[in-house]
């Protein structure tokens, strides 16, 4: 935003609370921009893929990835149930404020079309659809504590949990080594300039 950014397309996830986290983040901060949420129409192949961990920054509890693996027994492989999963999530998403969504997956045309059609017959209900988008990262952080009734954020901001000992030891030693070697105005930057330049130019050095 600072940079010129005039909107935010979120990164995809399937926890309601994370996704009004950002709202409120962007209103106590004064950043007044239209933010669009992402939804996947997540089919079983995707979703076991992405709890795997291989899609970085996305993440598929094992919860949700049993519950589409379920879902993919049914008659018609799942697909009635990816659809209105992204319908409800595109609901949510009104619901909290977001000014669009950015729809993704691997849907025919018909399909998008299905969506958005039972988005729009849907949207009122949203808050009925937050119990079915609970899937959190198992030990994540959030910013605001967990408004139990509505199963949202509240208000008040999160106690920080103390920092463990190896944590602390850990960014004290990796901050030694980026100031000593990776800021260009550090004593040993041109040393490692010049072995990254020589490393590069050898294949084998390269590729080890």
């Amino acid at each position: 935003i600072h940079n010129g950014a005039n909107y935010i397309v979120t990164q995809l996830c399937y926890d309601a609370r994370k996704f009004q986290e950002l709202l409120m983040f962007l209103k106590q901060n004064n950043c007044d921009i239209p933010v669009l949420g992402s939804v996947y129409i997540l089919s079983a192949p995707a979703a076991r893929f992405m709890n795997k961990g291989n899609v970085p920054g996305i993440h598929v509890s094992d919860k949700l990835l049993d519950q589409v693996q379920a879902e993919a027994k049914m008659a018609d492989k799942g697909r009635s149930a990816f659809l209105e999963r992204a319908a409800k999530m595109m609901a949510i998403l009104k619901g909290l404020g977001y000014r669009g969504a950015h729809l993704a997956g691997m849907a025919k045309y018909p399909e998008i079309k299905g969506v958005i059609a039972r988005f729009n017959e849907i949207k009122d209900n949203w808050k009925e659809f937050l119990v079915e988008f609970d899937f959190p990262y198992a030990g994540g952080f959030y910013l605001y504590e967990k408004d139990e009734e509505t199963g949202l954020n509240s208000d008040a901001e999160a106690k920080k949990a103390p920092k463990r000992l190896g944590s602390r030891l850990n960014m004290a030693q990796m901050g030694v080594f980026h100031n000593l070697m990776f800021e260009p105005k550090a004593k040993h930057f041109g040393m490692l300039k010049a072995m990254a330049k020589f490393v590069d130019k050898h294949c084998v050095l390269k590729k080890m």
